[in-house]
């Protein structure tokens, strides 16, 4: 599935209990809620699902499959009866395999066609590609930055590093954790920006050069950098950096704290 940015507005007075008892926060933090653009991949992964098992399906009820089954057991057969060598049985084998090859290129390229030409898989797709760059979410309590949260970094810090001091400021990777003392995040602990701090950060986000930087960005030396899933469009990214400066000129409206987290 990959690491996934995620961020949620939480009251100060809800922060204050997690800070004081970390190990309760743990037991019961929930992940954010799945996006619509994970529900689209995971459609994607059905629909995919469902015409490759279509597929194994006719390649397994073939009489080419049939075929090369009785081949193997005859072959076996023979072998445990001394009546071929270990060189003749490979051969049989190589030789089965191949014709069955042949056999099944005719059957499988037609329903690869197929697959590619499904409307629901088509469709599935293409909604993907159309979710990346939507409409903003009309409640901002939590968002998804899906897998841009390190290119965002990086545009705003200027380094790929999660350990350079500049990470300490970023919205996304900066922010001061919650004890995780049993380890229950694979990727990390839950960090989290104060009231106060909330106020600071959109400071940093409204000032920041976000167009000229984002035109700026090289998907080539981001990846020799290291930085996760570096190919993200410009509109992509202009997208996430502005639902991330939503979140916090929302949560500074109301007054909250920010948690941030990846897995």
């Amino acid at each position: 599935m990959g690491m996934y940015g995620r961020l949620r507005q939480v009251t100060p007075a809800d922060l204050s209990g997690y800070l004081k008892d970390p190990d309760a926060f743990y037991q019961g933090f929930t992940r954010i809620k799945q996006s619509a653009s994970d529900r689209v991949a995971a459609a994607i992964g059905k629909d995919a699902a469902k015409a490759y098992g279509d597929i194994r399906a006719t390649v397994h009820a073939s009489a080419s499959f049939k075929k090369m089954q009785e081949i193997y057991l005859q072959a076996g057969e023979l072998l445990g009866k001394g009546q071929l060598t270990l060189e003749e049985f490979n051969q049989r084998i190589a030789s089965a395999q191949q014709q069955f090859q042949r056999e099944m290129d005719a059957v499988i390229e037609p329903a690869m066609q197929a697959l590619r030409q499904n409307p629901a898989l088509r469709a599935s797709i293409e909604a993907a590609k159309n979710s990346s760059v939507a409409e903003f979410p009309a409640d901002l309590t939590e968002i998804d930055l899906q897998k841009s949260w390190h290119c965002l970094n990086y545009i705003l810090t200027g380094t790929a590093s999660l350990e350079d001091p500049a990470a300490e400021q970023s919205p996304i990777l900066g922010g001061r954790p919650i004890p995780d003392r049993k380890d229950t995040m694979g990727y990390g602990p839950v960090r989290y920006f104060s009231a106060e701090e909330v106020a600071a950060t959109l400071q940093q986000l409204s000032t920041f050069p976000w167009a000229r930087r984002i035109a700026a960005y090289d998907p080539g030396t981001a990846e020799s950098l290291d930085v996760y899933v570096p190919d993200h469009g410009a509109d992509e990214l202009q997208y996430y950096s502005q639902l991330l400066m939503r979140l916090f000129e929302d949560a500074a409206r109301k007054g909250n704290a920010v948690l941030s987290w990846v897995d």
